[in-house]
């Protein structure tokens, strides 16, 4: 049919969308192996663990168990007395185990005193329940950040919480680390939201793990996320004032000398019966730099260069990635960090790994798959005195990360990260 010269009809464009390259065999074989392998290794870990009496009056919880009897029996005030702790630990848990002395602001107690009304086994067995619970809640609250994943194998995710070891020691030890894990997490996902305020009122709550928090406050004050900090100031001073009706004001100055007196590593006031420093069971940089024979000096130098490097980078990035990027570099730089600590890593390591297999990025998938599995591999292979080693995958998760938030980064569009605060 002809047309006038004006009349011809345009061509239509039609813009056909890249294939996707299927996931190869052997990455999916991975995949499925690693938390096979990993929970068979944990199951005569486990074993060990929940047949061992003694090994239960010697876990963490005692701290916490001891502290909520003060409370309950009136004595708060002497909450961070040395002697005054050691007495009530041997008396209402037992007197062979090891003292661990609580280093905690007062309002976590808020929390804990429930289980004071329970004999120490059932409040440990109840703790490990709630811990189970909370563990749930964190993977559905990032579940929603991961697609890749689900379109491989639903249950693929909550089998590597499973598998990632800081997890089940918390859940082992009594420790707190689960309910900070799920207040990062939150706030993660309110950054994601563009809702920095209530971001910086969920992580001011986790304030018990100041060492932490501290650091992501410092973080965000240099990306001027003002609305952050205003939430976290916020919810950090309410702490604070819920900590003076626990115990009242001359035990928040007690707790300051204690305090001051733990962060001598020369001395051991957490574990009284090991000869090994405290700082060598550390996995940051101070625990691997005092484990190669660096001073204090060293310590800092390298903290203040990572602190850096993370700001640095961070202001080209989404909120979403700085928040990614500060959770690894807090792990790095805070004063104290134990194995179970680790476990608020399990936020950017599965994005991380997610973004990997929707980019088909098999070289970032493997790295943060061998970060993962470090703990357990350390676990199996050295003393427990090195557990420092793992310090070395933490480095090399944040290294990983960097080059990802700044390079590869596919967060900002999948989960609508924002730029501004």
């Amino acid at each position: 049919m002809n047309y006038p010269d004006d009349q011809q009809p345009k061509p239509v464009r039609v813009h056909l969308e890249p294939a996707v390259k299927p996931i190869p065999y052997y990455v999916k074989a991975l995949l499925l192996a690693l938390p096979a392998v990993l929970i068979g290794i944990q199951i005569s870990w486990w074993i060990v663990c929940l047949t061992s009496p003694a090994r239960e009056r010697s876990v963490d919880f005692r701290m916490y168990y001891g502290a909520a009897r003060m409370m309950r029996e009136g004595h708060a005030s002497s909450l961070y007395d040395p002697t005054a702790d050691t007495e009530v630990q041997n008396r209402t848990v037992a007197p062979d185990g090891d003292i661990h002395l609580f280093t905690h602001p007062a309002y976590e107690l808020w929390l804990l005193f429930p289980l004071a009304y329970f004999p120490f086994h059932a409040a440990y067995l109840v703790l490990a329940a709630v811990n189970v619970i909370l563990v749930w809640l964190i993977y559905r609250k990032i579940l929603l950040h991961l697609t890749a994943f689900l379109e491989m194998r639903p249950w693929l995710p909550f089998a590597l919480f499973l598998t990632f070891l800081p997890i089940p020691l918390a859940i082992l030890q009594g420790q707190d680390s689960l309910v900070f894990a799920l207040l990062v997490v939150a706030a993660f996902t309110r950054v994601r939201e563009d809702d920095l305020l209530s971001a910086g009122v969920l992580l001011g709550l986790a304030s018990f793990r100041f060492q932490y928090t501290l650091i992501f406050l410092a973080l965000f004050l240099v990306w001027k996320a003002w609305k952050f900090l205003a939430g976290f100031l916020a919810s950090a001073l309410a702490c604070f004032l819920l900590s003076v009706a626990a115990s009242g004001w001359r035990a928040q100055f007690d707790y300051l000398h204690l305090l001051r007196a733990m962060s001598d590593s020369r001395t051991s006031i957490t574990y009284t019966d090991r000869v090994t420093p405290p700082v060598l069971y550390m996995v940051n940089l101070r625990g691997l730099i005092t484990a190669l024979g660096g001073g204090l000096g060293w310590i800092l130098a390298a903290s203040v260069v990572v602190i850096m490097i993370a700001a640095l980078i961070g202001c080209r990035v989404s909120r979403v990635n700085q928040f990614l990027l500060a959770t690894i570099a807090t792990c790095l730089v805070s004063y104290h960090t134990f194995a179970y600590d680790l476990s608020i890593l399990i936020l950017p390591l599965t994005i991380l790994m997610d973004s990997a297999l929707r980019d088909r990025n098999y070289k970032l998938l493997v790295s943060v798959a061998l970060a993962m599995a470090m703990p357990e591999l350390v676990a199996l292979t050295v003393p427990f005195a090195k557990t420092w080693l793992n310090s070395v995958g933490v480095l090399a998760l944040f290294v990983v990360a960097c080059k990802w938030v700044r390079f590869g980064s596919q967060i900002a569009t999948v989960t609508q990260g924002q730029e501004t605060g």
